[in-house]
């Protein structure tokens, strides 16, 4: 019968394997953890963007809403031969030549389909019809 080696190789075969194996698994779950953190790192950074481009977007619209407003108020300023009342949400024009009380036209200094209106009929429509049973809730 022929040996394969002596019982001290096969313990220290054995110690190698068992050696090998825990490097293995210690390489294996320090890549496992480093795939778990770069997710986790992406899934942050991509939540960060989103938050950031939805406060873009807010800033965004806050300045096209007061840029109209800036736009009504110096085109209805400078218009030549008029004279010019503010009101809350709108300012009215006069002409100069003009003896009945009515304004030419009114621009409106809120959200409107029609930013200009011709009357005081026409800024009522732009109210709802049950504003006086929700004194609460502002109107836009």
């Amino acid at each position: 019968m022929k040996q394969i080696g002596s019982p001290r190789q096969s313990t220290k075969q054995q110690n190698e394997r068992g050696v090998a194996i825990i490097t293995v698994l210690s390489v294996l779950m320090l890549m496992t953890v480093m795939v778990i953190s770069f997710f986790t790192m992406a899934t942050n950074e991509l939540n960060a963007s989103r938050s950031t481009a939805e406060g873009l977007r807010a800033i965004s619209a806050k300045d096209v809403a007061i840029n109209l407003a800036i736009a009504q108020i110096r085109e209805a300023t400078t218009r030549e031969n008029t004279i010019w009342v503010s009101q809350p949400g709108a300012i009215r024009l006069y002409g100069n030549t003009s003896r009945t009380g009515r304004a030419a036209s009114i621009y409106k200094l809120y959200s409107s389909s029609q930013m200009i209106a011709g009357s005081l009929t026409d800024i009522a429509r732009d109210r709802p019809q049950n504003w006086n049973q929700n004194p609460e809730h502002a109107w836009i």
